[in-house]
């Protein structure tokens, strides 16, 4: 089956995901807010799984409901607004693109992460803005999502120096600002900055897929 080794390919990577998900729960030390969004990312990458599950017992291709035959369904309760965003089914395909996050937050880093290897994005991390100057010197990403506040250098001084008319094409990077403050005028400082998307945290996963599959597109 020609799509057999990306299903498989997407089921470990679905796979480790949850594990992932599971270790930081287990570790404990995480706020509501984190919960409630690893709760989410859990919902989605179980669904997807068994998605994955069905089209592989399909011989790999994607099965329509109305198909003939037994399938496979999971039913996940889910409550309020997370439950609304966990149901709504995702097409959005990310793989090939390859994406930078900063975040000095090391459970923030980690969830973005998570929610866009979910859609099979290429996804690199970096804990501050010096440590992502080191990872753009490896290579030029799709997309660049950074956290504002930041000790040492803030995001809106990691975007000038990306900017900055001595880096070549690596001043084009699309970019999403992620910040606790959701006011008009951190908005605008951070589209004068240069960014062209901003969301607030606690990040919920459809808005960080459709803003770097809106990027993308433009």
């Amino acid at each position: 089956v020609p799509d057999r080794a990306r299903i498989v390919h997407d089921l470990r990577s679905t796979g480790g995901i949850i594990l992932t998900w599971c270790h930081l729960m287990r570790r404990g030390g995480i706020s509501q807010a984190q919960l409630a969004h690893g709760t989410t990312v859990m919902e989605q990458a179980v669904r997807r799984l068994v998605s994955l599950v069905e089209r592989l017992v399909a011989g790999g291709k994607r099965r329509s409901p109305a198909a003939s035959g037994s399938t496979t369904s999971a039913s996940l309760p889910a409550t309020g607004a997370a439950a609304e965003e966990s149901t709504a089914p995702s097409t959005i395909d990310l793989h090939g693109v390859r994406i930078l996050i900063v975040d000095d937050d090391a459970d923030a880093r980690e969830a973005m992460r998570m929610m866009l290897a979910l859609h099979g994005a290429d996804v690199s991390t970096a804990v501050s803005a010096i440590d992502a100057f080191d990872v753009l010197q490896q290579g030029r990403p799709d997309v660049l999502i950074s956290d504002i506040v930041m000790p040492d250098a803030d995001g809106y001084a990691l975007l000038r120096r990306v900017r900055a008319p001595d880096t070549g094409d690596r001043g084009l990077i699309p970019a999403i600002a992620v910040t606790g403050r959701g006011r008009e005028a951190d908005r605008t400082r951070a589209f004068a900055a240069g960014y062209q998307c901003q969301l607030t945290k606690p990040i919920v996963p459809d808005e960080l897929i459709a803003a770097v599959h809106g990027l993308l597109a433009r």
